[in-house]
């Protein structure tokens, strides 16, 4: 994929420089650049969100070289064509307007794999006309990456009517005051916090929820853990529920987690009351950093299933 301007064409792969994998509704990963002699100068100053998921992560490797860049990294301007190129791809695929295949209704922010949602590039420039001419070369990797023999696509149906929970589209995404910039494509969103030691953050829902029988489940996925690989994982993150006429009788229930894997848990709340939902997330004092991601937040009017109950009364 060459980005000369505004043009955007495919083109056959030559030496790339890797980069991470990121959300495609955040920004795009950057990547190291091939050097006048010819080698690569990874990882000359590495950043903690690389260093967060692998303890050897491909732009934090070191690798001695006299020669000087030619240029590195992806500016925003090009991390925005990126994302665009592939949004709008897929929004046309979704909705049915990019080939004579049926329409998508369940497809995300990617490319045609339905569950695909990340996406990381980097390109090598190189001379192609004259001395004083260069161009870019990009490819990219996506996760996860699909393609798998014998499984689907996508779902085969009009366009944004089987999204995920926990996702808006077109204009369901009205009512939580999104404006979708793809019509076809599932919009979802997450939280982050990143702290330092003796740090701590906390978010709480507006709206209080109350169930007409006493019982509530409240699913969660998030992912936590160190902010440098290898460190220990010291985040206390908590559920809160708190009572709209005493909040005085807030009560906190943890929430364990991994660094990679991302967690989901379920939890019965029995309360005929109103109540709001919350999170805190703490980092004790002489601890690494710590980060945690709220990717989804679900609450149910029943009691979870039972081997996913954790119960708190």
């Amino acid at each position: 994929m060459k980005l000369n301007g505004s043009k955007l064409v495919y083109l056959r792969v030559a030496e790339i420089a890797l980069a991470i994998f990121f959300a495609l509704n955040a920004t795009v990963a950057e990547a190291r650049t091939v050097s006048f002699c010819g080698t690569h100068d990874y990882g000359r100053v590495c950043k903690d969100v690389y260093r967060r998921y692998n303890e050897d992560h491909i732009l934090c490797r070191q690798r001695y070289s006299s020669c000087q860049p030619v240029r590195s990294g992806i500016d925003d301007a090009d991390k925005d064509i990126i994302l665009t190129a592939h949004n709008r791809y897929r929004s046309e695929i979704a909705t049915g307007n990019h080939s004579r295949l049926p329409c998508a209704s369940n497809m995300l922010e990617m490319l045609a794999w339905a569950t695909t949602w990340k996406v990381g590039c980097g390109y090598t420039l190189y001379s192609s006309r004259s001395a004083y001419d260069f161009e870019k070369r990009y490819t990219c990797a996506y996760g996860p990456g699909g393609n798998v023999r014998g499984e689907e696509v996508y779902k085969v149906g009009p366009a944004c009517t089987d999204c995920p929970e926990g996702t808006c589209c077109g204009e369901s995404c009205q009512q939580y005051n999104i404006t979708p910039s793809y019509s076809g494509l599932c919009t979802t969103g997450h939280a982050e916090s990143v702290l330092e030691a003796g740090q701590s953050a906390e978010m709480t829902f507006e709206q209080p929820i109350k169930s007409s029988h006493g019982r509530l489940c409240i699913e969660v996925e998030y992912n936590k853990g160190p902010n440098v690989a290898g460190t220990l994982d010291r985040g206390l993150f908590e559920l809160l529920v708190t009572p709209v006429v005493r909040p005085q009788r807030q009560r906190t229930i943890n929430l364990s987690g991994g660094a990679i894997n991302t967690m989901r848990m379920r939890i019965t709340l029995h309360y005929n009351f109103d109540v709001k939902i919350g999170f805190s997330f703490i980092v004790p004092r002489g601890s690494p950093a710590q980060y945690v991601n709220i990717h989804k937040v679900l609450i149910y009017e029943k009691a979870c299933p039972e081997r996913y109950r954790h119960a708190l009364d």
